[in-house]
């Protein structure tokens, strides 16, 4: 069993919320080959990953030309996706909530969508 999760941008609240999930599934279902796909450069990716915690069992696979993320069907996002009222409340909750704030982003693109799949062993 494997989870694989396509970020959004280093720095993008959702990325690290759901990154901070994924990771929290690596440390208590061992059984699940956990793995976290980032569009960041490596390096900005490098510096990320212990500002938000950590990677414990997560593998961290680098991307920069988001072929992955269109192979998985994982476009760009248009105006409306990225600066609804819902999605704007939902960050500001994310702040408000747990602490999860904007961080500079250094490289990466806030128009690229995120995903997440499971795939076992039949695919």
């Amino acid at each position: 069993k494997t989870l694989i999760l396509f970020l959004r941008h280093c720095g993008c609240p959702f990325a690290e919320k759901t990154f901070k999930t994924l990771t929290a599934v690596s440390e208590m279902q061992r059984d699940v080959h956990c793995i976290a796909v980032s569009h960041s450069s490596p390096e900005a990716t490098e510096r990320w990953i212990p500002q938000v915690g950590g990677a414990w069992h997560t593998d961290v696979i680098i991307d920069e030309g988001r072929d992955l993320y269109v192979k998985w069907g994982l476009g760009l996002s248009n105006t409306w996706h990225a600066f609804n009222p819902i999605a704007l409340y939902s960050v500001y909750r994310l702040g408000a909530d747990e602490g999860i704030w904007n961080r500079p982003t250094e490289s990466g693109s806030r128009w690229q969508k995120s995903g997440a799949f499971a795939v076992d062993e039949a695919g």
